[in-house]
This record gives C-alpha cells, sequence and structure tokens, in this order.
C-alpha cells in the first residue's frame, strides 16, 4: 500500500503547477470581491479535488486493473484512496487555517473565517467522498464527479437549512459551537462513521465488479 500511496502523491505533485495558479487567480477574485473567506475554503475543497485527479489518471491508464493483481490486492487498493483522502483533506483544512491567520492580519474582517466554519467544511467535503468512492469504484470516476457534485450540494442546502431552522427557532449558531471539543467530537464521529461505512460498500464493490 505504501508504493500506491507514493504513486498517488507523485501524481499529485505533477498537478501542482495547476492546482497553484488556480489559486491564484482565486485569491485574486477574493481580494476584488473584498470576501477572503471563501480562499480559506477552496483551500480545503482543492485537497479532495487531487485526489479526483488520481482517481481520473487511474482510470484512464486502467491502473485498477493491475493495481488490484498485485499483493497489496483489492483491500490494499481501496484503503489507499481513503488515506489519501483523509491526508488531503487534513492537509487543506491545516492550510485554510494557517491561511486564515494570514489573512485575519493582512486584511483584519475581510479575511475572518471561523474555525468551525473550517471544522464544518472539512466534514461537509468528508462525507461528500464517502459517497462518492464507492460509486467510483462501481460506476467509474465520470458518474462519482456527478454524485460528488450533488451531494455537496445537497449537504450545503440541508446545512443551511439547519442554520436557518436555529435563527428562527432563537438559537444562533454561537449556541452550537459555543463548546469546541463537543464539535470537535462530533464531527469526528460523523466523519470515521462515515468513511467506515463508504470503505466497507466500496470494498465490496471492487470484490464484485467485472474487471
Amino acid at each position: 500500500m505504501k508504493g500506491l500511496l507514493l504513486k498517488d502523491l507523485y501524481t499529485m505533485k505533477g498537478y501542482a503547477k495547476q492546482y497553484v495558479i488556480v489559486f491564484v487567480l482565486m485569491a485574486g477574485w477574493a481580494v476584488f470581491m473584498k470576501n477572503m473567506s471563501f480562499l480559506v475554503m477552496y483551500a480545503i475543497i482543492l485537497g479532495g479535488m487531487l485526489v479526483l485527479s488520481t482517481l481520473s489518471l487511474d482510470e484512464a491508464v486502467h491502473f485498477d486493473r493491475w493495481s488490484i493483481a498485485t499483493p497489496a490486492g483489492a483491500r490494499g487498493m481501496v484503503r489507499e484512496k481513503y488515506l489519501l483522502l483523509l491526508l488531503a483533506v487534513a492537509a487543506g483544512t491545516a492550510a485554510g487555517f494557517l491561511l486564515n491567520l494570514v489573512l485575519v492580519t493582512l486584511f483584519g474582517g475581510m479575511g475572518s473565517f471561523e474555525w468551525e466554519g473550517l471544522i464544518i467544511t472539512a466534514v461537509l467535503f468528508v462525507i461528500a467522498y464517502a459517497v462518492m468512492l464507492p460509486v467510483n469504484f462501481k460506476l467509474g470516476v465520470e458518474k462519482a464527479r456527478y454524485v460528488y457534485i450533488g451531494t455537496v450540494l445537497g449537504a450545503a442546502v440541508i446545512l443551511t437549512g439547519v442554520l436557518k431552522m436555529f435563527e428562527y427557532s432563537g438559537r444562533p449558531l454561537e449556541k452550537m459551537t459555543e463548546n469546541p471539543p463537543v464539535l470537535m467530537g462530533v464531527s469526528a464521529c460523523i466523519c470515521v462513521l462515515a468513511l467506515a461505512v463508504s470503505y466497507a460498500i466500496s470494498l465490496k464493490m471492487v470484490k464484485c465488479r467485472e474487471w
């Protein structure tokens, strides 16, 4: 599995220049719109996009067919993708935290993005990829991409609705997040549960798929 992970990390390195250019353009747009919070969130999104890039390349060269014939087998191939996802989202979230500190220092309120928002954004994208990965192993990356987009939009709509309900009920978001350990614990449990269920389904899909 270590070799598979290194292969994907080298693949990500190959895409680095393209994503740096995109990120710089997004930074320019954020400055123009005087809203830097999107740039912080985009750092998290970017980590997941890199995982999608590795999936697309694997499918293009039929790498999965070769991978399941290696000693790592189907289980190692699936496990490596989930490990890569965790590393990518963790790196994106850490970059978001650091970027937020820089933006707050340089731009004040325009760069402000509450840490609770970063945690919720990371959880949202972990859930989206937890839904997407089994579809990728069953139907391919193109259909999985549509599922991913639909999941993100659906989760965003549900989250917005929940926040509106709290506002109308007189219980602002601050009351939900005034206890950081609880918020982080609940977020971690949601991520672990989503990824565990997703991993089990993905493994079954790979074993049942006709290659």
